[in-house]
């Protein structure tokens, strides 16, 4: 039951959202397939939709009717004003495997980063090399 409740309480958040007016949407095209929470995506082209009122980001394929949804820290990462044109999308590989670490809506200087999944934050805390990858938004 408790689940259920959950699952409802989420999916009013979904609906919700939309109409908030600190919604961004932007599109990416990833490369590779990512961990974002603790669900593996595949690679593909992605509609992402940022809203900071319940700090969630929704990808969305645009060849499916999935949404992932990742859940967003509270309060923001600054990037150089040169970039803040175009949303992006952070990753860091680790052990072979690359994790959505944050997110900046176009536009906007501060962004956010995601909630990580206790694996990613096992590898970090052993020392496991890394590599950061930065995508911008494509402007479809």
């Amino acid at each position: 039951m408790k689940s259920f409740l959950v699952a409802l309480g989420m999916a009013a958040l979904l609906l919700v959202a939309p109409a908030s007016a600190q919604t961004n949407v932007s599109q990416f095209n990833v490369p590779f397939p990512f961990v974002a929470g603790n669900e593996i995506i595949p690679a593909g082209h992605y509609r992402v939709t940022v809203d900071t009122n319940f700090y969630l980001c929704r990808l969305q394929p645009l060849d499916s009717t999935a949404t992932h949804v990742v859940r967003l820290v509270p309060g923001g990462t600054a990037r150089t004003i040169g970039k803040s044109s175009a949303g992006v999308m952070r990753f860091v590989k680790l052990d072979g495997q690359y994790y959505l670490t944050g997110i900046w809506k176009s536009g906007e200087v501060s962004g956010n980063e995601t909630l990580t999944s206790r694996r990613f934050n096992q590898l970090a805390k052993a020392g496991a090399a890394t590599e950061a990858v930065s995508l911008d938004s494509d402007g479809k």
